[in-house]
């Protein structure tokens, strides 16, 4: 089983393609925080040994900079209501 950051060294030119890509598009992601995204992500729910690389690497490839954005969804709705739809509790 690969550690975690042998699995970075070895995926190494793939983030930074990536990671240029994105660049490109006006966003600055660097390399781990899409190595942390992946594994967080993509990658949780399978051992990783058992994913072909080939795999692995289209899957880095597939991010999209809507997946590195942090979810807004719910910004405006205050803490409150959150408890009262999903409670239903009365504040």
């Amino acid at each position: 089983m690969h550690s975690k950051q042998q699995l970075f060294q070895h995926l190494l030119p793939a983030l930074q393609a990536r990671t240029a890509d994105l660049a490109t598009l006006g966003e600055q992601v660097t390399v781990d925080q899409l190595f942390e995204y992946c594994m967080e992500n993509r990658f949780r729910n399978h051992p990783l040994d058992a994913l072909p690389v080939h795999q692995v690497v289209a899957s880095i490839f597939r991010v999209t900079l809507a997946d590195l954005q942090p979810s807004t969804v719910y910004c405006d709705v205050e803490e409150d209501e959150i408890r009262t739809l999903l409670y239903d509790v009365d504040i």
